[in-house]
Order: structure tokens, then sequence, then C-alpha cells
């Protein structure tokens, strides 16, 4: 696995390998199992073992890590094993077109502050981990594609939270008939008055799509994180008007995929500093315009660089909030 703490793998710039060795003990799946004809993805969280442990370890630490693919296999009688690079590509980072948009993924990580995540993680029953690893692999990509495309990441940004706010609202409403109530309450009414036989049908098959929004919304401010140590002194954004920016993101980004209307430019852009050097948390200004469009102020609630910091930090509360036993931690 490659991790690029100062953002580029450029001659002269930080970047680290770290090696993860692993040993298997479980036997291959047997070929046949389950329905052909139904689909099964229940337990499909995508990535190699090497690509899941590198995603982990981004959002755990909030840094760029790639996985390089396996470079050596060992069995029982050769332990130190081979060299094998069939699977072997090492991961590229793109430079920016001018300054980071995500200046604080430069910001110093010790490797050790993920130890008690990947504890608590391998503690999880299975639909917990399968969740974290969704939204972990959501992450990691949103961090690696900052620079090289900013809509990419903001939609990686918000797929990472809406895999983590599914499994937060099943776990708070696991009813779906009351999920049903709560986001489409005139359907339930109408519904149990007509076709009370098929209420619970209904509300099954769209538990897992309706009121994605305020599912995701509601996720985030219940892990929402403190404003960060280091604020600027202009461009900051009101910490208690979170709810309302959110509302305008989740617009611009469901323009975006549904209506091919990319997201603002000005959001897609490096932030300014000030004085200090401290990244402005939203646009500065009262408007801006690009490509023949105009947007006010109030539709740009923040940059790039703060929907990271409040997605990464609420998506580790969460990870930690599933820790149900608060066993201690393995050595």
């Amino acid at each position: 696995m490659h991790a690029f703490p100062e953002g580029l793998p450029a001659p002269g710039r930080s970047r680290m390998v770290l090696v993860l060795r692993a040993h298997d003990h479980l036997l291959d799946p047997k070929p046949g199992l389950g329905d052909p004809e139904e689909q099964e993805i229940d337990a499909y969280a995508g990535g190699d073992l090497g690509q899941q442990m590198a995603s982990l370890l981004a959002l755990a630490i909030a840094q760029r890590i790639r996985s390089g693919g396996v470079i050596r296999h060992a069995f029982e009688d050769d332990p130190l094993g081979s060299p094998l690079a069939l699977d072997h590509y090492p991961p590229t980072l793109s430079m920016p077109r001018s300054r980071q948009l995500l200046p604080r993924v430069a910001n110093d990580a010790n490797l050790h502050d993920s130890e008690h995540y990947l504890n608590v993680f391998a503690r999880f029953p299975a639909h917990d981990a399968v969740a974290v690893m969704r939204a972990a692999h959501q992450y990691a990509d949103a961090l690696w594609w900052a620079d090289l495309d900013p809509r990419m990441s903001w939609i990686k940004l918000f797929g990472a939270l809406e895999a983590a706010a599914d499994n937060w609202d099943s776990s708070v409403r696991p009813d779906p008939v009351a999920q049903l109530k709560r986001r489409h309450k005139g359907l339930h009414d109408k519904l149990e008055r007509k076709h009370p036989e098929a209420l619970q049908i209904v509300a099954k098959s769209l538990s897992r799509i309706l009121g994605a929004e305020s599912k995701m919304i509601d996720f985030i401010l219940n892990y929402a994180p403190d404003p960060p140590a280091q604020r600027p002194e202009f461009g900051q954004i009101d910490w208690t008007q979170l709810e309302p920016a959110l509302h305008v993101l989740y617009d611009h980004r469901s323009r975006d995929l549904h209506g091919g209307i990319p997201f603002p430019e000005p959001l897609c852009s490096p932030p300014f500093f000030d004085i200090n050097g401290v990244p402005t948390e939203a646009f500065p200004g009262h408007s801006a315009s690009s490509g023949g469009a105009i947007w006010p102020a109030h539709r740009l609630p923040m940059y790039l660089h703060t929907f990271a910091y409040i997605a990464g930090e609420a998506l580790r509360r969460w990870w930690l909030s599933l820790d149900k036993d608060k066993a201690p931690r393995m050595q």
C-alpha cells in the first residue's frame, strides 16, 4: 500500500510505502451457492484485501492511501514467500491544477491512530463491517480524486455518507413500516386504509431508497464534529446552520447526477486563505459566476475541504459508535 501524506508522489515529495502481511485461513467459497436467479449483494463491499485495508486506513487517519496490489505469495512450507508482481500496479496521483483542494490532507498523521478503529472493526457483525467498508471505499476515492476531478470527489463523499446513513437509519428505525411512515406518511396512510396487506411488502421494498436525503442529513447532524481548531478570519460557515447548507449541497449533487448540471465551479476550486494561511470554509463573496451561470453566496455554502472534514469526522464517530460490546482491544 502507498500513502501520500503530502498529497503528491512527485520527486521530492513525501510518499510512504506500507506493507500488509495477511494470513488466509478461509477456504475458497464453493461455486453454485444461492439462487442464480436472485441478486445477492448484502455482503458485497468490493475490492480485494489490500484495497479494503487501504480504504479503512484512509478513513481512519484521513490520508490518501492506495493499494499497489500483491507483490509476494507465501505458503506453509515457505513462510517468507516469493516475489510475485503479476497484480502489482503502483498507484499514481495526479498533480493539482493549481492549489490543493484538500489542504488538510497534508496534515501530519500517525499510523498508530488507526489501531483502535481496526480493532473495533474486527469485532463488528457482518452487516456493520460491510457498511463501514462501503463507506470507507467511497471516502478513500473522494480523497484520491479531489485534485484531479473535484466533482467526482463531491459525489464520492455523498456516497460514503449515504452508505453509512442507510446502515444507521436501519438501526434506529429497524421497522420498514415505521420508516415509511416517517419518510412518506401520505403513502403509508393510503396503504394502511386501502391495502393494509400490502403495507409491509411496499415498506420493505422502499426501505433502502426512501428518504435518502433526509437520512443522510439526519446522520450528519447526529455525528457532526465541532468546528476545526483553526478557523479563518473570513469565510467561516455558521456551524449552527449546517442543516440548510447540507440541503443545498445535496441539491447540487442531485442536479449533477440526475440532470447533468455539474457542481458549481466555485465549489470545485481551491479555497482562499487568510493572512495566517488558514483556508476559508465557505465562499467569502456575495456571488460567483462561471460558464454562464451565477450562484449567490447561499448556494455556495462550503468548500470541498470543509465538507470532507465534516464527512470524515462524522464517519469516524459513527464507526466507533458501532462498537456495541466495548470489549478490550485485541493485541
